[in-house]
């Protein structure tokens, strides 16, 4: 504990194994019963959340009316709200129709190659990377979400337990629930 107290108001980065364990955050079967619409809970919709399709793909992520988003010429979605970069990328990984549930031990494999716990919720696998960057500096925070069939990683700026803005922080919340296949 005192290295953490030391590193929040240091500015020193604490050993990993002072953090809190990553089994609380942030995945939560939170909507795990409820009624879905193209693999997204109903209750995101029902809120505003729009669905952004990837390309000619099945794969759709919802994500709150607020964010304008386009897609750059390699098929990644960005999305900002008032700012010119993108504060939250998604880039849809395929090449797993013969097998849709490669996919799954795709993100499980990349959970262990980073030292991270992979998480079981629902229909998909998901890990959270933290990155390196140190934990209460506001930087690229990945999530790996895999769905059978695909694979989507996340990224969106925030500290090591919280997203940038509020905002951030409801999107990231939603993680793994925000994506879905039609």
């Amino acid at each position: 504990m005192f290295k953490l107290l030391k590193a929040i108001f240091l500015g020193e980065e604490p050993d990993l194994a002072t953090l809190p364990p990553q089994t609380q955050m942030p995945f939560q079967p939170v909507f795990a019963n409820y009624e879905r619409q193209y693999g997204v809970p109903v209750e995101l919709l029902q809120k505003g959340w729009l669905l952004h399709q990837f390309g000619v793909t099945p794969f759709v992520i919802a994500l709150p009316r607020q964010f304008t988003v386009r897609f750059a010429a390699d098929g990644t979605l960005q999305a900002a709200t008032d700012k010119p970069q993108p504060e939250l990328t998604a880039k849809l990984h395929g090449g797993f129709d013969e097998n849709p549930l490669l996919a799954l031990e795709f993100v499980a494999d990349q959970a262990e190659q980073r030292g991270v716990p992979v998480h079981q919720v629902g229909h998909c696998v998901c890990c959270y990377d933290p990155t390196a960057a140190e934990s209460y500096s506001i930087a690229m925070r990945n999530f790996v979400i895999g769905l059978p069939g695909g694979v989507i990683e996340l990224k969106m700026w925030g500290t090591r337990e919280s997203a940038a803005t509020p905002l951030l922080n409801e999107v990231r919340n939603m993680v793994p629930h925000l994506v879905g296949r039609k």
